[in-house]
């Protein structure tokens, strides 16, 4: 659970959004709602059609705006993750500024630097006023159309305009040129990675030049006068779409065709923002707030604090090199959710900060951490994604017993005629699998599990076949590397192969199909060449398709094919640890150069896993031989060099970021054979992460298992084996945990993990000198 909190200062602003409709105000604000009746509420274009779709309705900045739908808000959260959704955001306002002053006007309201902007190019800004605060966060976007188009928070429409209005007349009585339009307008979110591939069959642009915060005026499934922004705020890839009123019921049937859509409220947007890390005006920002205390101070333009002309410059720019007395911060709280008006305390017990409210509490310290004892015991770390939270105590035979009840009914829903049960008891399996060991239960129901899997993958939609790969993963990884998993593996191999290698199969399927084989194959056929080989045959036919043309040149690829490509080359890396040494160099002879090409994508989640494929593969060159080079080496480097310290602005500041680390870290290790270690906490033990091989292997499982990892380190014997942990601990509650240096653990970690790998390697050396 994320929170966003003020540290070192007198008041906390929270983001976490209430659990009942009746206090959720805009976008999860902490106000009471309050005796305005549902018919004197403002309604969006949809307001019908989310009553007829079932949308729980409530007010929300002075609209009716639905909260959720029939699924559940966690539903919704999960599917946008890992499909695509469409959030209502007419609310929202919208506006045009006009005029050859209009940069001058909006850049006089606002931080941003927007005269540095290229045509339909956009940057989140804010509204700032006299004193440094911030009055509101908007979306700028400068078009070819001559207007600037703005797009600011709903619940601050009526401050925003007014804001605006006495601007414009200054501007006017000084003879300034500019106008303003509010735009009666719908606006519409189409959130979540297969955002890109539903969007492209309606649009004749090419999406995939359509880079983070661009923009386009462009039909839309036949739609005229759209205009499609790529921005949101979910955390994940998606669009705005501005769209006639008239139009906007049809646009949004029409996307719901594919399966891939669903529609998605507010409580969804929420928590999707909130896990994004994302701020909300009016609950972790306000005109209390400076861009520097909101840690917002990226949005401030290079140009604009060497300038100061926007509004609270003398108080912003001093800020930005001094120290502020407080802070938001991203906090992680592991167990239950931190609650509403909580303190922050420091290892000694000191208040530093607050989750929610604005103000003084009037409580004194002791009553403020008896509410945090009391909040915090108040739910079990352990419970179960499947626990629905009665409230009452039970004692730990009973809660196992209706947990197994419960896994019963998923497992009997497997069979279900209806795709919605079965898509539904595939998700609850997948959180159970994920959050707790369950091999004994699993045991004896393994083999009508894996009936239930055959069917979904072979007679399923595209949802349903993604959703049982993942869920067959988490069997392997729950059964282990026996024979067990071993007789699932050969009977579900052949169908994760054939989806996997089918383009006419969903792209959501075959990449979550990519990434369950190599898994699988992990676990299960450790010990198999001829199943290891055949699976990394599968995967390598699909990111080939990313390699060089003959002249040189990168294919172009259809929205969604990248992160297929790169799920395929992250599974076959994966398995590359376990490839005999007398077939690591024919690999790395091979696949080198043509990786090294592949490092100018434009797709910067596939260039990153070229990038650490690259670094693995030296990695298992370099443990057959430490002096290897690799004859293209100066060359490879000052590519990786460019990517270390990518400045290129036509790509997203995030993409930069998020390369820019990892590339660093490719690029020493390759230089200078060094690796800069990660330690992973779980319960009292540490593992470290310190080389390639290492890393591919935890994120693997990280990807199958999510926030479960933790636990699955701690009890799964198959992960403690993996990593060379020994038997899971058994500690009494009244002793604490055999303090040992980090050294000596990570001496014994280190050890184990190359001695299991070692005999693993001796077997396949010998099995594939007999091939």
């Amino acid at each position: 659970m994320l929170a966003r909190v003020f540290v070192n200062g007198r008041y906390g602003l929270s983001n976490r959004v209430s659990s009942g409709a009746a206090r959720l105000g805009v976008a999860g604000q902490t106000q009471e709602r309050s005796s305005t009746t549902e018919a004197s509420l403002k309604r969006t274009p949809l307001y019908d059609f989310h009553r007829a779709q079932g949308g729980k309705m409530v007010e929300f900045a002075g609209w009716s705006m639905p909260v959720q739908y029939k699924d559940s808000h966690i539903a919704s959260h999960l599917h946008t993750r890992q499909h695509c959704s469409i959030f209502d955001v007419s609310h929202m306002l919208q506006t045009k500024v006009y005029g050859k002053d209009r940069v001058k006007f909006i850049e006089s309201l606002i931080v941003g630097d927007i005269a540095e902007l290229k045509d339909n190019q956009g940057t989140l800004s804010l509204f700032t006023n006299t004193k440094g605060g911030i009055m509101d966060d908007l979306i700028v976007t400068k078009t070819d159309q001559e207007y600037l188009y703005v797009v600011s928070n709903a619940g601050c429409a009526d401050k925003d305009s007014a804001h605006m209005q006495a601007k414009l007349q200054e501007f006017k009585a000084a003879g300034h040129d500019v106008d303003l339009e509010y735009m009666e307008e719908s606006l519409i979110a189409l959130q979540g990675p297969s955002m890109a591939r539903v969007l492209q069959e309606g649009v004749c642009d090419d999406l995939s030049k359509l880079s983070f915060m661009t923009s386009v005026l462009t039909p839309v499934f036949g739609v005229q006068g759209c205009r499609v922004t790529r921005c949101g705020y979910t955390g994940e890839d998606g669009v705005e779409i501005s769209v006639p009123c008239e139009s906007v019921v049809a646009l949004t049937e029409r996307l719901l065709v594919n399966s891939e859509v669903k529609l998605a409220g507010l409580g969804a947007r929420d928590s999707l923002r909130l896990e994004a890390g994302l701020c909300l005006y009016g609950n972790d920002i306000d005109e209390t707030t400076t861009p520097v205390e909101a840690s917002l101070v990226w949005t401030i333009g290079k140009r604009r604090r060497q300038a100061r002309d926007f509004p609270g410059a003398d108080i912003i720019v001093p800020q930005i090199k001094a120290k502020t007395q407080r802070k938001r911060v991203g906090l992680i709280s592991r167990g239950p959710p931190v609650r509403q008006h909580t303190p922050i305390l420091s290892p000694d017990g000191r208040i530093i900060g607050k989750n929610g409210g604005r103000g003084e509490s009037g409580a004194s310290d002791d009553d403020l951490a008896s509410d945090v004892l009391s909040h915090y015991s108040s739910a079990s770390e352990s419970a179960s994604v499947l626990d629905e939270g009665t409230g009452e105590v039970v004692d730990e035979q009973t809660a196992q017993e209706e947990t197994e009840d419960k896994l019963k009914q998923c497992i009997d829903n497997l069979m279900d005629k209806s795709a919605k049960v079965r898509l539904a008891a595939l998700e609850s399996l997948r959180s159970a699998f994920s959050s707790r060991v369950l091999y004994d239960f699993l045991l004896e129901r393994r083999l009508t599990i894996s009936d239930c899997l055959e069917r979904s993958l072979k007679k399923g939609g595209g949802e349903e076949q993604a959703a049982a790969a993942t869920l067959f993963a988490l069997l392997c990884v729950q059964l282990g590397g026996g024979v067990e998993g071993e007789e699932g593996f050969k009977m579900l191999r052949p169908i994760l192969s054939s989806i996997l290698i089918d383009s006419c199969a969903s792209l959501s399927a075959r990449q979550h199909c990519a990434r369950a084989l190599g898994m699988c194959c992990y676990v299960s056929a450790s010990d198999d060449i001829e199943d290891l080989l055949k699976c990394m045959g599968h995967l390598e036919s699909l990111f080939v398709g990313a390699y060089p043309l003959g002249d040189g040149s990168l294919p172009s690829v259809k929205a969604g094919t990248p992160a297929l490509h790169s799920a395929a080359l992250q599974s076959w890396a994966l398995l590359c640890s376990l490839c005999p040494a007398s077939r690591i160099n024919s690999m790395v002879n091979y696949h080198l150069p043509l990786l090294q090409a592949c490092l100018d994508s434009s797709e910067v989640n596939f260039r990153i896993a070229v990038g650490e494929t690259i670094a693995l593969l030296y990695e298992l060159r370099r443990d057959i031989d430490q002096e290897f080079e690799y004859e293209d080496c100066d060359a490879l480097c000052e590519s990786l060099k460019g990517l270390a310290t990518d400045g290129n602005k036509y790509r997203a500041k995030n993409d930069r970021r998020k390369q820019r680390s990892i590339f660093r870290e490719v690029l020493h290790y390759i230089e200078n054979d060094e690796f800069s270690e990660e330690k992973i906490r779980f319960g009292v033990e540490v593992i470290y992460i310190d080389g390639w091989m290492r890393r591919r292997i935890y994120d693997a499982f990280k990807e199958v298992l999510e926030s479960g990892v933790s636990h699955h380190l701690q009890f799964n014997p198959l992960l403690r084996d993996i990593f060379g942990l020994g038997a899971p601990l058994i500690l009494d509650s009244s002793v604490k945990a055999i303090k040992i240096s980090r050294t000596e653990r990570h001496l014994f970690n280190s050890a184990a993990f190359k001695a299991r790998t070692k005999l693993r390697n001796k077997v396949r050396d010998k099995r594939a000198d007999v091939m």
